[in-house]
């Protein structure tokens, strides 16, 4: 039986990846002719946010890139998230999963979102209390994962990790936990790993996997 739950954020508690992709849109709105390739390859790169605006404006921009810089484009991007993340919508079942958890085994969340703005977020949604823990990660989650198991003093096998990409599932696999797949905009299908469209397919999938077994 799963002793504690982790799960990521955005596309897995609440409908947010289009928002970071129009925070993306919106942070580099001068560079109309660039818009195609920068969201092309924020889509399909898992890191946190600064260490891709530093291979935009470098690599897609070829612009020199500064602190200074960094710190402008942040802000707009966390300004604009901050707003639209409070308000976005859940994911279906989501609220209802985490009241069903709460109290009965430990959650945690793990995000690539920089942990001020995670924080403020959880706060304007009133979420903060689900959570024992909240870790945030640059880039793979492994390490992550490894910390909470070790916190929990758990086996890999009595931990789940709940996100929405192939880099959360290989982070998970890294890690020696089990994965479940929510199929948010990033259209995650992988065999032999349960996939569900929403938080009401996993929890009805978990209560039925331990069906009568009280937590």
């Amino acid at each position: 039986m799963y002793r504690t739950i982790i799960l990521d954020f955005d596309g897995v508690l609440v409908e947010s990846n289009t928002i970071k992709d129009k925070a993306f849109e919106v942070v580099f709105a001068d560079y109309p002719r660039h818009m195609d390739t920068l969201l092309a390859y924020h889509r399909k790169t898992t890191l946190i946010r600064f260490e891709k605006f530093r291979y935009i404006v470098e690599q897609i921009l070829k612009e020199p890139y500064s602190p200074k810089l960094q710190e402008s484009l942040a802000h707009k991007f966390s300004q604009y998230c901050i707003s639209e993340v409070s308000s976005c919508p859940w994911v279906k079942g989501a609220q209802e999963f985490l009241n069903f958890y709460e109290g009965r085994i430990p959650l945690y969340l793990v995000s690539i979102n920089p942990m001020d703005d995670l924080q403020t977020i959880l706060a304007n949604r009133k979420m903060a209390h689900f959570f024992k823990g909240v870790y945030v990660a640059q880039d793979s989650k492994r390490i992550q994962l490894q910390e909470i198991l070790k916190k929990e003093g758990l086996e890999a096998h009595e931990a789940v990790f709940i996100g929405d990409s192939v880099s959360d599932c290989i982070s998970a696999q890294q890690a020696g936990i089990d994965f479940i797949g929510r199929r948010s905009t990033k259209g995650l299908d992988l065999d032999g790993v349960p996939v569900f469209d929403d938080l009401d397919g996993i929890l009805h999938y978990l209560k039925e996997k331990y069906a009568g077994i009280p937590y």
